[in-house]
């Protein structure tokens, strides 16, 4: 059975979110709420991976915080609809 080219792109993307929202409850390196302004604007280096934005704020806590975020709105609105769509399935089919 031959793949996809696009389902293996859609998958590998899916797979690298999990993987980093995963990461994001066991590993940030900073806190992405904490504001240091004496870290402004700091460019990548061995402390900040990605560099600082104009807040101070560590911009891969930041990103593997947001993947997080974005991942369990996706999970909960697909179990929401299918919940509806199930629901709305049984009561058509009686």
């Amino acid at each position: 059975m031959r793949r996809s080219p696009s389902l293996v792109a859609g998958g590998l993307v899916i797979a690298v979110m999990a993987t980093l929202a995963i990461l994001a409850l066991l590993w940030t390196p900073y806190d992405p709420l904490v504001v240091d302004t004496t870290a402004r604007f700091s460019s990548p280096s061995w402390q900040h991976w990605l560099g600082t934005d104009q807040l101070g704020r560590d911009v891969l806590s930041n990103l593997l915080v947001g993947a997080r975020t974005s991942l369990t709105a996706a999970l909960a609105a697909t179990v929401i609809a299918m919940t509806i769509g199930a629901t709305l399935g049984i009561t058509t089919a009686v």
